[in-house]
């Protein structure tokens, strides 16, 4: 920082800069939950338990059941051979026999993910042709003649991933499939006493298509693992032994439902008397037995016979997350003698989990679901112990359960099993999730095949777990373009439903109420579940409520009766993110352009997974994603949108994609009662002004199923200095179950003279408990910072750039602070009488006509330029740069050292006082150069990177341009006053400039100039079909793309309308019979013409310009413009997703197109139409007609049925004559 100008700012009264640090002020949060700590012993193990029969006797279940551990380093493993077959190609066929000479052949621990052995799958998959990976396990089993008299060996696998065939002794044994169920089989027949020789031939593979399996969660390579990465086991077994157990709670019966296999081996049916105990599973009940019970006497027919019956319990505890009490079952069959045959126990807890209407129901009572999602694919097979796996779950379990969590989701395929036992004995629910993830294109018949059988072994698997009490069929599986996976998502459900005996809620998959992205038919579910990453992907936080009501209304008219309201639950499990992508760089520096503008050159290939960085310029900055990383965003998005959707009465649940079970800041948002204060917009105060009065909503959210009684509140400012001040005690009335109450609060800020952070506390009692708290991070100024004279100001002007530009608000800013402007025509001038040239801020729709040349001429000869925020279009002044939205809440600062930053730092210029959106920043200039000041950052999936604030030297002057809200939000926003009584300061005084600018970078006008007398608007009032406007929401027609009359195009200007250079005539539908536009079909509207032919063009032209656009895009070809000439023949304007033709709501300028027309629509979205040019190739021939042809028209080689088309649209087209 240069001395000159630290001196001005300390004689202008404000001394803390930019960049500087501030004291930290500790957020307020509430304590973290205690979890019991349960001392080794405190559950009884399985082969502890202890019984007496009906007759009295002594039973020891366990006893019955000898277990031995396969888990060693005495396998030996072929290693991993690549082929193009799932067979036995590659593989040593003799290798399946016992007298193989193993001995070359690696020791391989299990269970082990082979990948973590042979790595070089993961690492160079490039080197590998073939799509399946195989190996081939060996190891000696010794039995003895006393383990086989009168039991069964069964081998007992958690998981061979993918497809295993088992050999025992050279004769195939079995086989198996599935990555993620376990396999039990009976090897007694090919078992002798002595040395058995085992071999298992495995085959796996990271993706085939079309697919006949699933596979997790594909993230990755190394998402997906191989072998026997699961536990292996041998179990001895008596003859006649009970097999699969399935209990179902029945909290109105007092009892449990039991369902259980009995095999008999023998030859004989066998006459038994089957028999059960219910025994706590604490070492300490107080009452060991619950249940003691005799069934009906049963004959065991050789093979398998089913036991069902139900179990009256005396005086049930009931499990819940707050008191996870388990029990055993264990069912014991007698002979006719007398005596035990066999036994088994099977824990459980005593719960009932139902989705009733639009709520979930635990034990009979209503319950909110406060989730997160564990990956679990981090767990299992990484050569790491059964106690350090199950210490880390545990872990992580007990930290969710800390702050407040009571629900985990298995994204993406079911856990290791110990999960389960887990989450049973800390009390931690579990919405458990099929492996079907991103999948979209399937073998259909032999899909169903193996994914019936898997899926029936995992509900089977984790049937009686108590934590269970959601299924979910997978993850994110998109069914818009396949019939065949519409069907399947639908026969799980079906197949579920038929096999959970507890009837537990099952979803069609995670994110199936995502339409927009999955699919919009009817699916078989339960419950619907959103998934959404805005704020941090595709729209700045604020847009969080318009954009779920609209989710909301979309869902209503597919699955409510009314197409009004949902009548079953609604969950949003995936949101927020900031927990992927590292890109970390310690080494970057602010205040370079050049290390800035190196990033910036990323955004080109930065994506959803791989940010650089740059990806999220847009939410945290590039410092701060660089240097603190992407989870610097969980704690303050966190707090924003959860906060928004425990607001919101229609939602029953939500998990964040966190991951985090250290993330202190989430006890605020899984409070069950959750207060705050907001807006009207559901904005939370941000910067505020000392000594003014306020007026904000107190909100109660009681998501309890008690009234909350004797309420009272206090809202307090913490200090940087450390002290706490009452600002207002809350008088709250009482709050009734599953309700909110909001209610005004009235408070005023102490009057302090300088800028400063500080939170806004709301602490909330009843009576003297403290029930829930919150803050509100805010910026204070003194409101004396608007009249601050400066001194000795340069001689201004304001430019009058015609009556509809807000001449008067610029110049009252001027004048607040000792300027007086003289008001100076934008075209005439005079110029040259003036130092400082003020643009002044100007509507969304406007223009600022000026002389460009004459001021440029000024500028360079030793004048000053400020250009204030401008609406959409060629920015004034800077030829080649456009004025383009979207906004945002967020503008990252990229050299926070200048002075129109002093007194405010990064944290500033986030989220403004902007009454209905928060944004900082409306429109920006583009492209990104040298000369930006501060930037609007991308967003995940919304790419562009946009100037807030520009300067450049220009000859011996100045130019500074200024996007950021700061004269609208001038006196409402103490951020933007300061800023911009700093630009003021800046340009308007004596002071020296900054001096690390850089000249101004010209940029090309990219085809925005035409001459003007050889255009010619095309007349397509004929050939539209739809109105700009859609009321069919509302009883009225139908128009634009049928979405409602929030999310239509009716703002659009009619008439002569000017885009840059480019004339065009927009149809007012008014005078064409409702109609104003030509829309054609797409997969989501198929009902729209495919085509608009013959559109008469009449003439000979070098170019065309098109204002196009489209809807639901899919990364294709849109359709196409189909020129007739005179002479017959024809050529075609190929139109191609994110080239030459943009969506309508991702207002971006594209290589070949940029953006037209904006506004807002009704869901407070920006949305756009765009220019594109094409050149004709035959100037010289005449062009008869044109054909609008869409990528559904089975035309002009495009193939409608490979991918979904989008909507295309065409509003004007103009005419370059030759």
């Amino acid at each position: 920082m240069k001395s000159g100008w630290r001196i001005a700012l300390a004689l202008f009264g404000l001394v803390v800069l930019a960049g500087e640090a501030l004291p930290e002020i500790p957020p307020y949060l509430p304590e973290r939950r205690p979890v019991p700590v349960r001392e080794k012993g405190y559950w009884i193990r399985p082969d502890q338990v202890r019984l007496t029969t009906v007759d009295g006797g002594p039973l020891v279940p366990s006893e019955f059941v000898e277990i031995r551990s396969l888990n060693d380093r005495q396998w030996r493993f072929s290693g991993v051979v690549n082929a193009d077959t799932p067979d036995d190609e590659g593989l040593d066929v003799a290798s399946y026999q016992p007298g193989f000479d193993d001995s070359g052949w690696d020791h391989i621990a299990v269970p082990l993910n082979w990948y973590v052995q042979y790595p070089q799958a993961y690492q160079s998959p490039n080197e590998f042709a073939g799509r399946y990976f195989k190996g081939c396990y060996r190891r000696t089993l010794v039995l003895t003649a006393g383990d086989l008299a009168g039991r069964r060996a069964i081998l007992h696998f958690g998981v061979i991933g993918y497809e295993a065939r088992l050999f025992v002794n050279g004769e195939e044994a079995g086989g198996h499939h599935g990555d993620f169920v376990p396999w039990d089989v009976d090897i007694t027949p090919w078992v002798r006493p002595g040395e058995n020789t085992l071999a298992i031939r495995v085959v796996s593979d990271f993706g085939v298509s079309p697919a006949v399996r699933t596979y997790g969660s594909q993230w990755a390579r190394n998402d997906i693992k191989a072998g026997l990465w699961q536990e292996a086991e041998l179990r001895l077994e008596p003859e006649v032994r009970v097999g699969r157990v399935l209990i179902s709670p029945d909290l109105s019966e007092g009892g449990i439902g039991v369902e259980a296999q009995i095999f008999n081996h023998t030859a004989e049916g066998l006459d038994c008397r089957p028999a059960a105990v219910v025994s706590s599973a604490l070492r300490d009940s107080r009452e060991p037995v619950c249940s003691s019970v005799e069934f009906p006497a049963m004959t065991a027919v050789p093979g398998e016979s089913l036991l069902r019956g139900f179990v009256k319990l005396n005086d049930p505890v009931r499990w819940t997350p707050d008191d996870p009490h388990l029990y055993y079952l264990s069912i014991y069959l007698r002979g006719a003698d007398g005596k035990v045959l066999c036994a088994r126990s099977e824990r459980f807890g005593f719960r009932e989990f139902k989705a009733k209407g639009k709520n979930f129901y635990l034990n009979g009572e209503r319950i909110y679901l406060f989730g997160e999602n564990l990956p679990v694919m981090a767990f299992g097979g990484r050569g790491q112990t059964r106690e350090e796996e199950e210490s880390r779950m545990a872990k992580d379990i007990c930290g969710y359960k800390s702050l407040g969590y009571n629900i985990l989701r298995t994204a993406h395929m079911p856990a290791l099993p110990m999960f389960y036992d887990l989450a049973d004995e800390l009390g931690m629910l579990v919405y458990d999730e099929w492996g079907w993830a991103f999948t979209t294109v399937i073998e259909e018949k032999e899909f169903a095949r193996r994914n019936d059988q898997e899926l029936t072994e995992w509900v089977y698997r984790d049937h009686n777990h108590p934590s269970v009490v959601m299924w979910s069929g997978g993850n994110e599986v998109t069914h818009s373009t396949s019939p065949a996976v519409k069907r399947q998502l639908d026969r799980q459900v079906d197949l579920i439903h038929g096999l959970d005996r507890q009837k537990r809620p099952a979803g069609s998959f995670s994110a199936s109420a995502s339409q927009g992205a999955f699919g919009t038919a009817k699916l078989n579910t339960d419950f619907v579940d959103l998934h959404d990453y805005l704020g941090m992907a595709g729209h700045p936080w604020t847009r969080w409520n318009s954009s779920f009501d609209n989710h909301y209304r979309r869902l209503a008219r597919t699955y409510a009766k009314n197409e009004q309201e949902l009548a079953m639950p609604y969950i949003i499990w995936e949101c927020v993110g900031f927990s992927w992508g590292w890109h970390r760089n310690e080494a970057f520096k602010l205040n370079d352009i050049y290390d800035y503008a190196w990033y910036v050159k990323k955004e080109d290939i930065s994506n959803w997974g791989e940010h650089y960085g740059i990806g999220l310029a847009g939410t945290l900055g590039l410092d701060t994603a660089l240097k603190k990383g992407v989870c610097a965003g969980e704690a303050p998005y966190g707090r924003r949108i959860l906060g928004l959707i425990r607001q919101n009465l229609d939602i029953q649940g939500f998990a964040p994609w966190f991951s985090n079970p250290g993330l202190a800041e989430a006890t605020i948002w899984n409070q069950p009662v959750y207060c705050g204060l907001r807006n009207e917009a559901y904005l939370p105060p941000r910067h505020l002004f000392w000594g003014r009065a306020y007026t904000r909503t107190l909100f109660v959210v009681n998501s309890t199923n008690s009234d909350l009684e004797g309420l009272r509140g206090e809202l307090s400012l913490a200090r940087e200095d450390g002290t706490v001040e009452t600002l207002t005690e809350i008088p709250v009335p009482d709050v009734k179950a599953w309700s909110q109450h909001l209610g005004k609060v009235d408070f005023r800020l102490p009057e302090l003279p300088a800028a400063e952070h500080g939170q806004l506390r709301v602490t909330l009692w009843a009576g003297d408990r403290q029930i829930s708290r919150n803050f509100h991070e805010i910026f204070a100024q003194s409101a004396e910072v608007m009249a601050r004279p400066i001194a000795a100001p340069r001689t201004t002007a304001v430019l009058d750039c015609g009556p509809n530009n807000d001449v008067e608000a610029t110049a009252a800013v001027l004048r607040s602070m000792g300027v007086t402007p003289r008001i100076v025509d934008g075209l005439e001038g005079p110029f040259v009488d003036f130092d400082l040239l003020v643009v002044p801020a100007i509507p969304r729709d406007q223009r600022s006509p000026v002389d460009e040349g004459a001021l440029l001429e000024r500028v360079r000869q030793g004048g000053r330029l400020l250009i204030l925020e401008q609406g959409a279009g060629v920015a004034p002044v800077l030829s080649g740069y456009r004025v383009v939205p979207p906004g945002n809440t967020f503008v990252d600062l990229v050299i926070p050292e200048h002075p129109v930053f002093r007194s405010l730092n990064q944290e500033c210029f986030d989220t403004w006082e902007d009454e209905e959106r928060g944004y900082a920043v409306q429109f920006v200039l583009s492209p990104f150069s040298l000369n930006a000041v501060a930037v609007r950052g991308p967003l995940l999936a919304r790419p562009g990177v946009g100037m807030a604030v520009m300067e450049a030297k220009y000859g011996e002057g100045r130019i500074f341009a200024s996007q950021l809200d700061a004269v609208r939000l001038w006196g409402k926003d103490s951020v933007a006053t300061t800023y911009l009584a700093n630009v003021v300061n800046y340009m308007a005084g004596r002071g020296p400039l900054y001096d690390n600018v850089q000249p101004l970078v010209e940029v090309s006008d990219r085809g925005q100039v035409a001459d003007s007398v050889r255009l010619t608007p095309i007349d397509l009032r004929p050939y539209a079909n739809r109105d700009f406007a859609d009321e069919s929401d509302k009883g009225g027609p139908e128009g634009w793309t049928g979405q409602g009359s929030e999310n239509d195009f009716r703002m659009m200007p009619h008439g002569r309308v000017y885009v840059g250079k480019i004339v065009f005539d927009v149809i007012d539908p008014a005078t064409n019979n409702g109609k104003g536009a030509l829309i054609l079909r797409g997969a989501e509207r198929p009902k729209f013409p495919a085509a608009i032919c013959g559109i008469k063009i009449g003439g000979k032209f070098k170019r065309f310009f098109f204002l196009h656009g489209y809807a639901w895009g899919t990364g294709g070809e849109a359709g196409r413009y189909r020129f007739h000439y005179e002479d017959g023949q024809s050529a075609d304007c190929p139109l191609v997703e994110g080239r030459n033709i943009g969506d309508w709501w991702n207002c971006r300028d594209m290589p070949e197109a940029w953006i037209g027309i904006t506004g807002v629509n009704g869901l407070g979205q920006d949305v756009g139409v765009f220019v594109a040019e094409w050149t004709n190739p035959h100037p010289e021939k005449k062009i008869v007609s044109m054909d609008f042809v869409s990528a559904g028209c089975g035309d002009g080689g495009i193939n409608f049925n490979n991918t979904p088309a989008c909507v295309p649209f065409l509003v004007a087209m103009t005419g370059e004559a030759d």
